[in-house]
């Protein structure tokens, strides 16, 4: 293989792995937000660390935490923009921008509330048997907010997300829902 050829399989690789890392964040989001700790769990290497603030330690304690602490959400989105990741042979120093959106149902006489926080995930990524995932993540939290808000604004005709599987994601065909969706 020549010098060129070399060099443009190595920038090829390069943006394989960052792709595959890109995936990884984006399935953890998805685990968040649709309560899935068997995604959540996929993202991470099993001797994984986790440091959420209230939670710090191993994944298997990461995820009961999850687990227990979302319960309290109506539902929850993230949405993650930069991403930088600096690639270092089969480890990676990757830095997420996140905005989180968790909404609260209406409570006696308390609103609906959202919580939104501006959040960043430093992550150490490591390939181990082909495969990127986390092996240590920092979640940072650079700013929050709380809202109260309306009850639902939007007609029946549009469908409603769900935290669970049966959201429109985990359906076999969009053209064709299931009988017992509700709009």
């Amino acid at each position: 293989m020549d010098v060129e050829s070399a060099g443009q399989s190595s920038r090829l690789q390069a943006m394989m792995d960052r792709d595959e890392i890109r995936q990884v964040i984006y399935r953890y989001c998805r685990g968040i937000d649709r309560r899935r700790s068997d995604i959540v769990r996929d993202c991470y290497h099993p001797d994984a660390t986790d440091d959420h603030g209230e939670y710090r330690g191993g994944i298997d304690g990461f995820v009961d935490y999850v687990e227990r602490t979302m319960t309290i959400w109506e539902s929850t989105n993230h949405f993650v923009g930069n991403i930088l990741i600096e690639l270092d042979g089969d480890r990676a120093r990757v830095e997420s921008y996140a905005i989180a959106f968790h909404h609260m149902a209406a409570k006696g006489a308390k609103p609906i509330r959202e919580l939104i926080a501006r959040i960043r995930y430093i992550d150490d990524f490591e390939r181990r048997d082909g495969a990127w995932r986390i092996a240590a993540r920092l979640s940072l939290v650079d700013a929050t907010r709380r809202d109260e808000l309306t009850d639902w604004v939007l007609g029946p005709e549009y469908t409603r997300g769900s935290i669970d599987d049966t959201d429109p994601v985990f359906w076999p065909s969009i053209a064709e829902p299931p009988g017992d969706v509700s709009r």
